[in-house]
């Protein structure tokens, strides 16, 4: 982790609380998405589609995004983006919902990119020692 990185960190956090501007800034420009969302199949070959085997893969696919919350969880998500300006996160299933559980900060760090795929490496000391 670059030396003043941390401390960058909880000042943003700390302007982001005790100052107005930055707080009235931020909410602007979540403001400007509403996160709606649109389900685009694609690569799908007209002639080999059956209408009962692609409404039951729309429906999944429409039943997991759902169970996202994403106007409310994004919402969440790009505040700590814009402030941060990084969110480490992981996914979890609990009953019938999808949420992305925040992992801290200053126990992550971005290793490498693949792609368009960031790597993340995860101090476990996080939890304590063995």
């Amino acid at each position: 982790m670059p030396r003043n990185e941390k401390n960058i960190r909880g000042a943003m956090i700390q302007a982001y609380i005790v100052g107005s501007r930055l707080w009235r800034i931020i909410q602007y420009f979540i403001g400007l998405s509403d996160l709606a969302y649109v389900i685009v199949p694609y690569q799908i070959e007209a002639d080999k589609i059956k209408a009962d085997n692609f409404s039951t893969h729309l429906k999944k696919a429409t039943d997991f995004l759902s169970a996202f919350g994403i106007p409310r969880t994004f919402r969440e998500i790009l505040t700590i983006c814009l402030r941060e300006d990084v969110y480490f996160g992981t996914i979890r299933e609990i009953g019938g919902d999808i949420l992305i559980q925040r992992l801290p900060s200053d126990n992550c760090k971005i290793t490498s990119i693949r792609g368009d795929i960031y790597n993340v490496s995860f101090d476990f000391n996080y939890f304590g020692p063995e």
